[in-house]
């Protein structure tokens, strides 16, 4: 066996490890994102949110009966609600 002949079997030996190691890396990834999303799916359907709080929620209406006639009530809807209805 020639010098470049094993050196040539232990970069593909390498190259097959490196391939092998990237794919247990994304199963891993995958794995970590997977449970990532189950645990929040089920602290969003635990927890119990206001719609009122949430910027884009569907009643506007709700929040516009809802406007004291104070300047910070009405600041807040318009910067922190309207857009939420204008975007979504």
């Amino acid at each position: 066996m020639s010098p470049s002949l094993i050196f040539e079997l232990a970069f593909d030996y390498i190259a097959v490890i490196c391939f092998y190691v990237r794919i247990i890396t994304q199963a891993v990834r995958l794995f970590l994102m997977f449970l990532a999303y189950a645990s929040m799916h089920d602290f969003v359907l635990i927890t119990g949110f206001n719609t009122s709080s949430m910027t884009g929620n569907e009643s506007i209406w709700e929040e516009i009966s809802n406007i004291n006639g104070s300047i910070p009530s009405i600041t807040y809807f318009m910067l922190g609600v309207l857009p939420g209805f204008i975007l979504s």
